[in-house]
């Protein structure tokens, strides 16, 4: 999946509700294929996308505690399928950025073992496996 999968949804919601939607590609997916997927490379390219949209005036810093920034509007994570996934981790890792969340084609069971278990499995098989390796 890439950003290019949500353009016309993202037209749709603003077209019909004012919203504003921020596209960007996570390492390894779209424009980013070729960068290595890590859960922190993932991290980092959410900030990077919400600091050049203009919707953050500041970020956190590396501590994940740190609940030093502040937002024009409240933000909902929107993912599928890998942005899925890698949302249950950037929502537990900036807790207070998001209002909500939209996690689709993530699995039939996200119970809060399994999915802390598959983001555990994810990050040990993405430290050993390059992007090609791992599609």
């Amino acid at each position: 999946g890439n950003k290019a999968n949500f353009r016309g949804h993202a037209q749709e919601m603003f077209d019909r509700f004012g919203h504003k939607s921020i596209l960007f590609d996570f390492p390894g997916h779209g424009s980013r294929e070729s960068e290595e997927i890590t859960l922190e490379s993932c991290a980092i390219a959410l900030k990077e996308a919400l600091k050049n949209s203009g919707i953050i005036y500041s970020l956190p810093y590396e501590n994940e505690n740190n609940d030093n920034y502040t937002t024009k509007n409240k933000l909902i994570y929107v993912g599928a399928s890998f942005g899925a996934y890698i949302g249950f981790y950037l929502l537990s890792k900036f807790k207070k950025l998001f209002s909500g969340a939209v996690l689709m084609s993530c699995g039939h069971d996200m119970t809060k073992p399994r999915v802390g278990i598959g983001i555990w499995i994810f990050g040990i098989i993405t430290s050993r496996m390059s992007n090609l390796q791992f599609m």
